[in-house]
C-alpha cells in the first residue's frame, strides 16, 4: 500500500493490490502532476498482475475532480490496461460528474467489463460475481 503526496501535486491517491485486484482511491482536486505520478505508480503495481486476468476498483467518492489536462493521462493509462489483461473495472462515484468522466474514459476499454456504482460494497459484490474475490 502506497500513499503518494508530493509538493508539486494537488490532491493525492492510494493504490494497493489485493490478490488480483488493484484498488485505487483518489482524493482532493488533482492537477496534471498528480495524474502523472498516479499513472506511473498505478502501472508499476499493475504490471505484475498483467500476466493473467485482473480487476480494478476505482473509488472516486473523495475526489474533487481535476483540471482538463489529466484526461489524457487517464485515457493513456486505460489504453495500457486494455492491452494488458484488465478484464473488469468498477468505479465508485458519489457525484454525477465523476460518473460522466468515468464513462468517457471507459470508451477506450474494448476488452474490459465496466460498471459504475455509488457504493463500495456494490462494487465488491460485482467483482465477486465476475470471479474476482475480495477478502
Amino acid at each position: 500500500m502506497e500513499r503518494i503526496k508530493t509538493n508539486l501535486c494537488h490532491g493525492y491517491f492510494l493504490n494497493e493490490v489485493k490478490s488480483n485486484i488493484l484498488f485505487t482511491y483518489w482524493y482532493g482536486a488533482w492537477n496534471f502532476e498528480t495524474a502523472c505520478v498516479w499513472a506511473e505508480n498505478y502501472i508499476s503495481l499493475a504490471k505484475p498482475l498483467s500476466h493473467a486476468p485482473w480487476a480494478n476498483l476505482v473509488d472516486l467518492t473523495h475526489w474533487d475532480l481535476g483540471i482538463p489536462e489529466i484526461d489524457n493521462v487517464v485515457k493513456e493509462t486505460n489504453v495500457w490496461c486494455d492491452q494488458n489483461n484488465l478484464t473488469c473495472e468498477v468505479v465508485v462515484c458519489s457525484l454525477y460528474t465523476q460518473g460522466e468522466l468515468a464513462k468517457g474514459t471507459h470508451e477506450l476499454l474494448n476488452n474490459v467489463n465496466t460498471k459504475i456504482v455509488t457504493e463500495e460494497k456494490e462494487a465488491i459484490s460485482w467483482l465477486n460475481e465476475k470471479g474476482f474475490r475480495v477478502s
